[in-house]
């Protein structure tokens, strides 16, 4: 028997969430948390608690894993219907996963200042630290989780260290907007 789900997030909470999110890959999560950091930190606070009071829980759920799947059979299976899939080895080749590590990082650029958001402290405020300090403390495991990194951004070189050409081909045609953002982190890091 299906029980519809109760109606958590009001329409004007989704419009303001997506707001935050479409500003983050224009013009930068830094700035948009210098723009917006106290309306954010309230509408978050203000979901995390109905949530909390309705009994709400999240829920890690699996994602499936194929291997030597057709670009077609990516795109019609998995792009089009917007369901994610982690292709097993489908990147081994490329320089990111040959070449980068959390030295390789902190050696380039591990004196840059990063905006840093603690994701399981919704009432947190966030830091600005450099990523040599972040990368330290996922080295140590003491549970740092670096996400939405716009590496590509602030240093558009790192381009050739990806199969481009993979990507855009299997980009969904309605996209409009590349935004590439690199997440580090430890073995028991994850992104809610």
């Amino acid at each position: 028997m299906y029980n519809k789900p109760k109606k958590i997030f009001k329409t004007s909470e989704r419009i303001q969430y997506g707001y935050y999110q479409y500003m983050d890959r224009i013009f930068t999560r830094e700035r948009v948390f210098r723009w917006h950091y106290k309306s954010r930190r309230k509408l978050f606070s203000k979901i995390h608690k109905r949530l909390k009071a309705a009994g709400v829980k999240g829920q890690s759920i699996p994602i499936k894993r194929v291997s030597n799947i057709s670009l077609d059979d990516f795109r019609n299976n998995y792009v089009l219907k917007g369901i994610p899939v982690i292709l097993e080895k489908g990147a081994s080749e490329w320089n990111c996963v040959k070449e980068w590590s959390l030295d390789y990082f902190k050696e380039k650029y591990g004196d840059e200042e990063i905006l840093y958001v603690d994701h399981e402290k919704i009432e947190a405020d966030y830091e600005m630290l450099t990523l040599k300090e972040v990368l330290d403390d996922i080295s140590e495991g003491k549970g740092k989780y670096y996400r939405f990194y716009p590496l590509l951004n602030r240093h558009p070189e790192h381009i050739k260290d990806f199969d481009y050409k993979w990507l855009l081909e299997t980009k969904n045609s309605v996209s409009w907007n590349e935004n590439f953002q690199v997440f580090i982190g430890g073995n028991k890091s994850y992104t809610p």
